[in-house]
């Protein structure tokens, strides 16, 4: 379906829909909770261990002693008794306590509550839905639509759960090409630098369908796997408006993987952004305060005015021409009725956009329907979904050109056992909405999230007020050890404690080695002893960010580490450290052979090219810092690997920070995060989960099976594929011949390089022979018709280290499994093997790939040669042609090169400009795409007509003054003169044209410079 600028964006400035990475906005750190769980059998039982606990607490503050006071059981056995209590501190959590222990002091109730804090639930054994306590009957996930996208959203379950963020970012990608704000900007943008105007819009962009409607689905389906994952499973499941989508999902009626619901957010972009704008105005309202006769009266007598909702028996919305809504606004205002305006431009749930309704049957009727794992109820017909495919298509297709009756929905939720109903997404109207309904009966209203509220703190809520209506959580769980790792609650059980946080750090986690142990401090002495270090090393963490917020390119501490990439140790714990560290092309040449651009003949030049780091770089850098952590050992494998941004030497220099924490003693597994230091800021950029052991394990055998098919010879040679696509250096060649290549499958045989520049460091793993994983799915993307592209790895599932790789120079093999995920989106399995077996394994390596103009492939990729006397004569010229001989145009779109945090125009500019003008751009013309393209027509321009005379000169060797459009001014040593040329924007190409005095150009160009290869 082709794609048409949505009506809505006209109102969306340009930089808007430039923006990326949101999560650059997030807060550092979650503001402090604490969740304390306790289940007992009998009501004295709990009164006597609130009691032990509230004194132990009083005495430590610190909630991760807890687990000292009992026996620790692998799965606390749930008690009927149970209370939750929630705090901000250690201290709160005592006060809290003092609370809970007056209350069960007093006769108990089934349930109670006090202060939002304590919650207590004696759990029935009935079954049968029928008990006042109402933890029996069934469990209902309730999915919001429109209007519940507010900005920072979940901003702190991003932080804790990677799981959250995975489902951003992973939307981020599927829309990537389409004219729509990033979904992680408007979740999380950033406001500082913003205008009011463009807040309003970013606002308005957040409840569109475009856009910000599939960022709500996905948000919804995030807090989804987080409740499930910890054992809050749903009975039945609804979804209100847009939220039906989320619920389609989750009930698993189509069959969709991961990769399907992604790929089906993207097709409702794109009909959203092909809808036609309505005919007239559209307009929606919200009523209150009236009875539904008088409703039903004012909406009759006013044409194309609906009513579009009737949330419970307070709330209604009507919808429909612009004018038909203030009319009738205006007449049920008359009533007494009280009407609020609501921001949505389209009249939905009303035959006006039945348009919508026709397009997306054809879209659900493409997929499969199968037999629902949880039963679905739709809020238009108010009773389950039909179960077969006609039945299904059509109900999914109503949803938003029919009435919907959540109020309805509801009743016969509740006649279906629905006794718990879980708000499944941020906000709390569904929750305002149950309460309305079911008002007088016996039921439970959660919410998991809700806008003004720290989210971490409104999770625990939630969990706690599940926890005592009965629901039994899954300690095991990856999202619970999360939390109990991170000291950020505790559990206790009957006879038995599972803290969260029960993780002691009185004593720092045993290395993988057999080590001799010196004897201990008393325990008392040694636990004041790293509270003040702890104090101390934070304090002084926190005096370096304010320190890097200043001046970001001031030096930073001397390495203290012995590992090669982890520089200095600035905070140590005994469960985590952080270091800094600042990376240069000197001092790791790594990095100075994996760069977009070329390294130019001809010595020394006034700007190098941009050095991107590899992913396998960041995977070295948290390997390290890992068996710093522990103290020795092995990297075994790495799990849950993400990279969240591009990290690249702006100016020849990045800096980071490495935080690593210990996620479990048993096994050594750490959580590493890298954050991006650069213009003062600390955006995450790279995490993994590493597993630290004390040697490898004996399992060098395969494990991907034989190909299904024959493979065909390859057509494209390595040497080919470095010289013209690749633009990796000899460290990182690695690739010697292609073996066979199929539609799921490549194999090659390959050579491990040896280091850049005589770099004897010794890394753990080997980042630049690793590197060639990404290169192999790019052979696999060319081989199979694609060109023209970038393509860059941003996670890994699994990554197995089975032994250490071979001496460098050793000829080894490597076999690959490739497919598409979604548009743009490879997942390849590979594994590197010699005779002896596998030594690397890659699980579920996502790259994504996105198709470039070729000037600009041939501009900046391919051609890398580390001899710098030896470079490969090629064309590199970004212009073609114009009108005249004169003119030359550039044609890029400028939302390419400023997507993906702008990395192909930082790359561009690397290429272009001087060393001063760099500076220049980076600081004065705070990376202006215009003024970019501006300077890089202006100087081909210059070397087109040079090179006309069987000269040569490059962009870099070229000064150019002026603004970013009119009259501009080149001048270099390669002129006699400086040269006069016109640039202006046309859509978008930019156009230069040679002015008066072009004609002595060249003329006096230096030998050096004419006889330089491009």
């Amino acid at each position: 379906m082709p794609v048409m600028p949505p009506s809505h964006a006209q109102s969306i400035p340009p930089s808007l829909l430039a923006l990326q990475g949101g999560f650059a906005n997030l807060p550092q750190r979650p503001q402090p909770s604490h969740l304390l769980l306790l289940a007992c059998e009998d009501a004295d039982e709990l009164r006597a261990k609130t009691l032990a606990l509230r004194a132990r607490l009083a005495e430590t503050e610190d909630l991760r002693s807890v687990a000292a006071l009992f026996e620790r059981e692998a799965a606390p056995r749930p008690g009927r008794h149970r209370l939750a209590v929630v705090g901000a501190s250690a201290r709160d959590v005592v006060d809290r306590l003092d609370l809970a222990l007056q209350k069960l002091a007093q006769p108990l109730r089934a349930r109670f509550q006090a202060k939002g804090a304590v919650f207590y639930g004696e759990v029935s054994d009935d079954t049968s839905g029928r008990d006042g306590a109402g933890r029996t009957g069934r469990t209902v996930f309730l999915f919001p639509g429109q209007g519940s996208q507010v900005e920072g959203m979940l901003d702190e379950l991003c932080l804790v759960f990677p799981s959250v963020r995975a489902w951003i970012e992973d939307l981020d990608r599927a829309l990537c090409d389409l004219p729509v704000v990033a979904p992680s900007v408007l979740a999380y943008p950033p406001v500082r630098e913003l205008t009011a105007e463009g807040l309003s819009a970013l606002a308005h962009e957040r409840i569109e369908l475009a856009s910000g409607a599939q960022l709500g689905v996905v948000v919804n389906l995030a807090l989804c796997d987080l409740l499930t994952d910890l054992g809050v499973e749903p009975d039945l499941i609804a979804g209100h408006s847009n939220g039906e989508h989320a619920a389609i999902y989750a009930s698993g009626i189509v069959a969709l993987d991961r990769g399907g619901v992604l790929g089906l957010c993207r097709r409702f972009s794109e009909i959203a952004l092909s809808m036609p704008p309505p005919a007239s105005a559209e307009a929606v309202a919200a009523v209150s305060l009236v009875d539904r006769k008088t409703l039903d009266d004012v909406v009759r007598r006013h044409d194309a005015l609906f009513l579009s909702m009737i949330n419970c028996p307070t709330q209604f919305v009507i919808a429909g021409t612009a004018d038909a809504v203030r009319d009738g606004s205006a007449a049920l205002r008359g009533t007494g009725a009280l009407v609020q305006a609501m921001p949505f431009r389209r009249a939905y749930h009303t035959p006006l956009f039945s348009t919508w309704s026709e397009r997306l049957s054809a879209v659900y009727s493409a997929n499969d329907v199968v037999e629902p794992r949880v039963p679905l109820y739709s809020c238009v017909t108010a009773e389950p979904f039909p179960s077969d495919a006609a039945g299904f298509h059509r109900c999914a297709a109503d949803q938003l050109s029919r009435r919907l009756d959540f109020q309805a929905t509801m009743e016969r939720l509740y006649a279906d056992g629905g006794r718990r109903f879980v708000e499944v997404g941020p906000g709390n109207a569904l929750t305002g909405f149950v309460n309305d309904t079911l008002r007088d009966r016996t039921y439970l209203a959660v919410t998991t999230s809700r806008a003004g509220q720290p989210a971490l703190l409104e999770f625990e809520r939630a969990l706690a007020r599940l926890f005592v209506d009965g629901v039994d959580l899954d300690y095991s769980s990856r999202t619970w050890r999360t939390l109990e790792e991170s000291g950020w609650a505790a559990v206790v059980g009957a006879h038995g404690a599972g803290a969260m946080g029960s993780r002691a750090d009185a004593q720092r986690p045993a290395p993988p080695q057999a080590a001799a142990q010196h004897a201990a401090f008393p325990a008392e002495i040694a636990r004041r002893h790293f509270d003040v270090m702890n104090e101390f090393l934070a304090s002084q963490s926190r005096m370096l960010d304010l320190v890097l917020a200043a001046t970001a390119r001031e030096p930073l501490p001397a390495p203290s580490s012995p590992w090669p990439l982890l520089g200095a140790i600035i905070d140590r714990r005994p469960s985590r450290i952080e270091t800094r560290r600042r990376y240069t092309a000197e001092l790791d040449p790594l990095l100075g052979e994996h760069s977009l651009g070329p390294h130019l003949a001809g010595g020394p030049r006034n700007a190098a090219p941009l050095a991107v780091v590899p992913f396998t770089f960041s995977m070295e850098i948290a390997a390290e810092a890992a068996l710093e952590l522990f103290a020795g050992g092995v990297v075994a494998r790495m799990r849950g690997i993400r990279g969240s941004r591009w990290l690249a030497l702006d100016r020849g220099v990045l800096d980071l920070a490495i935080e690593a924490e210990v996620r479990s003693a048993t096994p050594c597994v750490a959580a590493v995060r890298l954050f991006d230091l650069a213009e003062g800021r600390r955006a995450l950029a790279f995490e993994a989960e590493v597993e630290v052991t004390a040697g490898f394990a004996a399992q060098a055998g395969r494990f991907l099976p034989p190909p299904s098919a024959p493979s065909r010879p390859a057509t494209w040679a390595p040497a080919r594929f470095y010289r013209d696509f690749a633009f990796h250096g000899r460290a990182f060649q690695s690739i010697r011949s292609i073996d066979g290549v199929d539609a799921e499958r490549i194999a090659a045989r390959l050579e491990i390089p040896r280091p850049p520049g005589g770099d004897a460091r010794a890394c753990h793993l080997d980042p630049g022979f690793l590197d060639s994983a990404g290169q192999l799915v790019g052979l696999w993307l060319l081989e199979h018709g694609n060109e023209h592209f970038g393509i860059f790895p941003f996670q890994l599932r699994s990554f197995e280290h089975v032994r250490p790789a071979p001496a460098p120079g050793t000829i080894v093999r490597a076999e690959a499994r490739v497919r598409r995920l979604a548009p743009g989106v490879t997942s390849a399995d590979i594994e590197f093997f010699d005779e002896a077996g596998a030594f690397y394994r890659l699980s579920g390596f996502e790259q994504r790939y996105l198709p470039l103009p070729a000037s600009l492939v041939t501009t900046l990729m391919g051609g890398w040669s580390a001899d710098p006397h030896v470079v490969p004569q090629r064309e590199r010229f970004l212009s073609v042609e114009g009108a005249s001989p004169s003119e030359r145009v550039i044609r890029l779109p400028h939302k390419l090169l400023e997507e993906s945090w702008g990395i192909w125009r930082r790359a561009l500019a690397h290429h272009v400009l001087s060393c001063r003008e760099l500076d220049d751009w980076y600081d004065a013309q705070q990376r202006d795409t215009a003024w970019l393209l501006g300077r890089a027509a202006a100087k081909e321009a210059v070397r087109r007509s040079i090179e006309a005379r069987g000269l040569r000169v490059e962009s870099v060797d070229l000064s150019v003054t002026g603004p970013a459009a009119g009259e501009l001014t080149v001048d270099g040593a390669a002129l006699d003169a400086a040269v006069s040329v016109a640039v202006e924007r046309v859509a978008d190409a930019t156009l230069a044209r040679l002015g008066r005095g072009s004609g002595r150009i060249g003329s006096a160009v230096s030998p050096t410079l004419a006889g330089a290869g491009t």
